[in-house]
């Protein structure tokens, strides 16, 4: 997620946010323990 979150604030080419793009997430696996869970900001 981190990972994720610093690919979409630098940008892929000047360091800019990316904006206005659509994210599909085909497969996610939700941990059990809502204590390991990413909280969204």
């Amino acid at each position: 997620m981190q990972g994720f979150r610093w690919s979409i604030q630098a940008g892929p080419l000047a360091q800019e946010p990316v904006r206005g793009i659509k994210v599909i997430l085909h497969d996610a696996v939700v941990h059990e323990d809502p204590a390991h869970r990413v909280r969204p900001r």
